[in-house]
């Protein structure tokens, strides 16, 4: 399953708009927390991700730094044996 990037951004934009925050703040080089997504946020985040891609995200794993790095971290877990196929 190949996820594009602005697929996965979108997913964040919704989040944000979800929780009343602005989405014009998503860059890439945002902090989760400067933007408003504590742990616990990270985790519905997460929980949207695998909703919406159909992959699973260890939280253990699921850095909580960058916007970036979490749009990175989803798009790796597409490509790793095991991942639905489109």
């Amino acid at each position: 399953m190949a996820l594009r990037e602005r697929d996965i951004y979108e997913v964040v934009r919704e989040f944000m708009r979800d929780h009343g925050r602005d989405p014009a703040t998503i860059t890439p080089e945002a902090n989760l927390r400067d933007v408003g997504i504590d742990s616990l946020g990270a985790v519905e985040l997460a929980f949207r991700f695998e909703d919406r891609f159909g992959v699973s995200i260890p939280m253990e794993a699921f850095p909580l730094t960058t916007i970036g790095d979490a749009v990175r971290f989803v798009t790796t877990l597409a490509d790793l044996p095991g991942a639905p196929a489109d």
